[in-house]
């Protein structure tokens, strides 16, 4: 994905089970953010960003997530 010269990689993982082990490969691949959509955010219709470096979480109401994830990305990442 590439917006404003922001260029994003990522993976897709549908298992909703083993969340820690997927947050440890991430860690391991370098990724610097967790999206997740799990039952809890489904049921508040947002998606939650988690930034793997500085463990911040912020939450993004579904209807706003594409815009709002490259704001959050973009200012982590200046």
């Amino acid at each position: 994905i590439s917006k404003s010269n922001l260029n994003i990689s990522f993976e897709i993982s549908y298992n909703p089970h083993n969340v820690g082990k997927q947050i440890e490969q991430a860690i391991k691949k370098n990724i610097d953010f967790i999206v997740f959509y799990l039952e809890e955010e489904k049921n508040k219709k947002t998606f939650k960003i988690k930034n793997l470096k500085t463990r911040e979480e912020v939450e993004i109401d579904v209807n706003k997530f594409p815009s709002n994830v490259f704001k959050v990305v973009k200012s982590k990442a200046d």
